[in-house]
């Protein structure tokens, strides 16, 4: 269980990092641009898929 628990708080302190990351990346490129970007991946994501 104490594994676990280790496993998890560092997963927990990647993803902050990963949130941090991406906060940096909406302060220089503006929301609006990164929301746009996250859906155009997604799409091209499910194209592939369909491939």
């Amino acid at each position: 269980m104490r594994e676990e628990v280790s496993d998890i708080k560092k997963e927990n302190v990647a993803l902050l990092n990963v949130a941090y990351d991406m906060d940096l990346v909406v302060a220089v490129l503006r929301e609006d641009r990164v929301k746009e970007a996250i859906i155009v991946a997604k799409h091209l994501e499910q194209v592939k898929a369909k491939k």
